[in-house]
């Protein structure tokens, strides 16, 4: 019988969420998560959408969505600085942001 390398937990979680498939379902939840971690306003978010590099947050108040705007870019940098933080999160490689535009309705 031959020894192997012993392998950490997340290498163990991240390959089994690669060939289970629920990788990508994970992904977006955790897009969802660092939306609401990086604004402060998921109490006044009805509705977080992400696709193609964009993330889309429809929010239910007026002021709420007015002061997001002028946040904006420092909204996305923050997200995507949430997500290279996240040690499972499978995002974008190394350097590339992986929310490249955030549209707030």
């Amino acid at each position: 019988m031959r020894r192997r390398k012993a392998v950490g937990m997340e290498a163990l979680v991240r390959e089994y969420l690669g060939r289970s498939g629920l990788g990508r379902a994970l992904d977006l939840r955790r897009i969802c998560k660092a939306w609401e971690e990086a604004s402060g306003a998921g109490r006044y978010t009805s509705r977080v959408f992400f696709k193609s590099g964009t993330l889309y947050a429809t929010m239910s108040s007026s002021v709420a969505r007015s002061q997001l705007l002028f946040r904006k870019g420092e909204l996305t940098r923050r997200i995507n600085s949430i997500l290279a933080e996240d040690p499972l999160f499978n995002g974008a490689p190394d350097g590339e942001e992986y929310v490249k535009e955030l549209i707030i309705k």
